[in-house]
């Protein structure tokens, strides 16, 4: 591919995932590619406060949805499932009484745990900001939970008090939720109804507020009536100013969104991706039916969002409704492949087309945009929906993908595989702990855009992988691909080692596309490469395509000193390489008297330590760290 040098603009693609090997008890490198973006230095709590029914879970689940979608791990520990944990059964409000010692001993026990657990959590590396999820009602409860997080463990500490005095707000979240709650399954509603009212009476017999001058050395905010006003205390840094910024743009007023991509376009047609291009006739046709169904639903104060791009504006231009232009809803930047169809980018940056399906979130096109970046671009667009009441939200298919991920709380490694289809209206309805989904078939033909992502399983003992990516070899494949782009999908798996023992495959140089595949079995060393074929006499001579030789562990192939081993993947079984292209080809030369096997275990080794070098640094890297070895490389 052309010669494209990293810069700020541009950075670096990253690079695979792939499992380290620890053969001869090393220890594992770093993995490259296999993080997230780091926000915090410090782990982080937030711990909720206020009396039952006034939303704390609400908050904490939502919160800790928006910050995974941004890419922070975070994690609720909610003390009401370890109270139901070790109580079993409940049987009614006396439980929570202030004057019942025997059940105030297990409810702080629960609570203790909980902590514990949590703060255990964050110090082992598992996530970056963990939610308390409890009333957290007294002072002296509340300073309990400093000591503990801020003075053990060092870790940063923001509580959030949700505080409500509206009726109607409080029998609303009472009757949508926690009459619905494990403690209240086996009781009548009305009966369960009660029963809670009365609960909340014994947590007011003690509930204080957070208070700005009795706990000034504490972080805070507080959240009045769902909303209507909030107030901040001492928040520290960047993790709790993004807490308060997002908690101040949430609300509960019930209300739905839409979204559609745009209608069918010329470029959907011809199979090219990004660019500007109008609707097909099916897209105008699609364009002329959604605003159909948008006027007969005869939504409340709807206003349509679109990108920038014409066929979103075209899409929605029929509708009558209040609109609104986004750039930051336009397709994800597709750098110098914009425009193309997948055979070309496969054809003329294969390397790139492979990284891609490799690792599809954090990939990032040269001169473009990854999912990460995406995700990025999109964040206030989510402010905005959480501020908004009914909205159709007109874009394109990764942009959608990124707002479901957030609304449906997927992780990273699903989003750049969501099914958003053509032609379709997905109905998003906020509840109290999640979303409800309702996709909406229209009637009007599209073609599918939707690429699976590659599947693997186990169903033999021996592949082979071409340098371009197809099986040329072996009696079963242990990789079946399960959808229709065969081709493309293999030349990716190529570039994995798997973490089972047959086979392994070994990128030497992904850069310059160099692939060596090894049929390793519990007994036996095998390369299946052309030259390794041949018997030990006519190593270097014999291209007839043989069944590979095999080595068993007590009598091993002596590789006699520099004795070249050219690893070439260009012919199939019983298929001779002829004049195979040197550039699919390794060649080395063993300068030192060593076993086949354990030169096949330096190579595993030699390219788990160059995997984690930026990609353009590897071709010289490599064979500093061959040489190291006792083998000489050579780059044809």
């Amino acid at each position: 591919m052309d010669n494209i040098s990293p810069t700020a603009a541009n950075p670096p693609t990253l690079p695979i995932h792939r499992k380290v090997s620890t053969n001869n008890g090393a220890k594992p490198f770093p993995i490259r590619g296999d993080r997230t973006t780091t926000y915090v230095n410090i782990p982080h709590v937030i711990a909720m406060v206020g009396l039952p029914a006034r939303g704390k879970t609400y908050i904490a689940k939502k919160l800790t949805r928006y910050m995974n979608w941004i890419g922070i791990k975070t994690r609720v520990f909610n003390v009401g499932e370890y109270r139901r944990q070790a109580t079993k059964a409940y049987r009614n409000h006396d439980f929570f009484r202030p004057d019942n010692k025997d059940a105030q001993v297990i409810r702080s026990k629960c609570a203790l745990a909980a902590l514990k657990d949590m703060c255990t959590w964050l110090e082992d590396g598992n996530g970056e900001v963990a939610v308390y999820d409890a009333t957290n009602t007294t002072m002296e409860r509340r300073e309990l939970i400093n000591e503990f997080v801020v003075e053990k463990y060092g870790f940063k500490l923001f509580f959030v008090e949700s505080y409500c005095s509206d009726p109607k707000i409080i029998e609303a979240n009472i009757k949508e939720v926690k009459v619905n709650s494990p403690d209240y399954k086996d009781m009548d509603t009305d009966e369960a109804l009660q029963d809670f009212m009365v609960r909340i009476t014994h947590y007011e017999q003690v509930y204080e507020q957070l208070d700005e001058e009795k706990e000034k050395h504490l972080s805070f905010m507080k959240i009045f009536d769902a909303g209507e006003k909030v107030l901040v205390h001492r928040h520290e840094g960047h993790i709790q100013s993004r807490v308060v910024y997002y908690l101040m743009n949430i609300h509960i007023t019930p209300r739905s969104i839409y979204l559609t991509r745009h209608g069918e376009s010329v470029y959907n047609l011809l199979g090219r991706i990004g660019g500007d291009a109008e609707l097909s006739e099916r897209g105008w046709e699609y364009s002329k039916t959604l605003a159909k169904y948008i006027h007969e639903q005869n939504i409340p104060r709807l206003r349509v969002w679109t990108s920038q791009l014409r066929r979103t504006a075209q899409t929605s231009e029929l509708i009558k409704a209040p609109q609104e232009r986004w750039k930051a809803l336009n397709e994800i930047d597709a750098g110098i492949c914009e425009e193309m169809t997948y055979e070309e980018i496969q054809n003329k940056y294969p390397e790139e087309f492979a990284l891609r399906d490799q690792d599809k979130f954090h990939y990032r096109y040269p001169k473009g945009e990854s999912y990460e970046d995406l995700v990025a671009r999109l964040e206030p667009v989510i402010m905005e929906l959480e501020r908004q009441e009914n909205v159709l939200v007109v874009a394109h298919q990764a942009v959608l993908r990124c707002l479901l991920a957030y609304f449906l709380d997927k992780p990273a490694e699903k989003l750049p595989y969501l099914k958003v289809p053509l032609h379709a209206i997905i109905k998003l309805t906020p509840v109290a702990y999640g979303c409800e989904v309702e996709e909406i078939k229209v009637n009007v033909p599209a073609v599918n855009t939707h690429r699976d992502k590659p599947l693997m399983k186990r169903s033999g003992n021996r592949v082979s992988i071409t340098s371009t990516g197809s099986v040329v070899s072996g009696t079963s494949s242990v990789m079946e691909i399960q959808n229709d782009n065969d081709n493309q999908q293999l030349q990716s798996l190529a570039a994995y080692e798997y973490d089972f023992k047959v086979p392994r495959s070994i990128v030497v140089d992904q850069y310059v596309e160099h692939h060596v595949v090894l049929d390793v079995d519990d007994s036996q060393f095998r390369c299946d490469c052309v030259d390794c074929s041949s018997n030990d006499s006519s190593r270097s001579s014999r291209n007839n395509g043989d069944s590979p030789r095999s080595y068993s562990d007590d009598e091993e192939e002596q590789v006699e000193p520099n004795t070249i081993i050219n690893h070439n993947l260009a012919a199939s079984s019983g298929v001779s390489s002829g004049s195979s292209s040197m550039s699919n080809s390794m060649t080395i030369v063993n300068s030192s008297n060593r076993k086949l096997s354990n030169l096949i275990d330096d190579f595993i080794i030699v390219d788990d330590m160059v995997q984690q070098l930026p990609r353009r640094q590897r071709g010289s890297s490599i064979k500093e760290m061959l040489q190291t070895k006792g083998i000489e490389y050579f780059d044809f």
